[in-house]
């Protein structure tokens, strides 16, 4: 259903908090704290075939640390979204923040003034974009603390993903853990724009 939908009060959720399949959505969490993924696995929010939607003011968090791969907010086939002043945290092996599905069109994503925070697991991504194109990643924090710790990813490694006309500008990515090999920005595509990032490692 179309239409602003404003939270007041904090979520719980087992699995999935959120799931938008339809267009002209926008979510505004006025401050509140949606904590999803608390026993099963399942996303703080799903945009799937959805075009037009904005995802502001929230604080999206994964408590737990049982449930793996369950990513902050996850793209499949959406257009035209707006994730804005949020605060999105995982804590779970292979529990990307800001995940891009391959093999689905992908594009026109804007992901601004955000703070974005993986901490644990082993494999852990800020942002990764796979198969989208015309994004913009702007003024973001990104915090990465984990084993083989990532802060943001064009195109990934398989070569198979078109990635193309995204641009990465004035963010801040810091890196942590145990890592030999960690990486603050990875583009794995042609014709991107990544320009006036500061990246720290410790």
């Amino acid at each position: 259903v179309a239409g602003v939908f404003t939270l007041d009060r904090n979520l719980n959720a087992f699995g999935s908090c959120f799931n938008i399949t339809a267009s002209n959505v926008e979510l505004n969490c006025a401050g509140f704290y949606v904590n999803y993924s608390i026993s099963s696995l399942g996303y703080g929010v799903n945009v799937s075939n959805a075009a037009n939607v904005t995802i502001r003011n929230c604080f999206i968090g994964q408590n737990s640390t049982i449930v793996e791969n369950s990513f902050g907010i996850l793209f499949r086939n959406a257009t035209n979204v707006t994730i804005l002043n949020n605060t999105i945290e995982t804590r779970s092996a292979n529990a990307h923040v800001i995940r891009f599905l391959p093999s689905t069109g992908n594009n026109l994503t804007s992901i601004i003034n955000n703070t974005i925070k993986a901490t644990g697991g082993n494999v852990m991504y800020g942002i990764l974009m796979q198969n989208s194109a015309h994004n913009y990643v702007y003024n973001n924090t990104v915090k990465v603390n984990a084993s083989g710790p990532v802060g943001i990813v064009i195109g990934h490694d398989s070569g198979n993903e078109v990635a193309f006309n995204n641009t990465v500008l004035n963010n801040t990515v810091i890196i942590t853990g145990s890592a030999t090999t960690p990486i603050g920005i990875s583009v794995g595509a042609d014709s991107n724009r990544i320009e006036n990032n500061t990246i720290k490692m410790f």
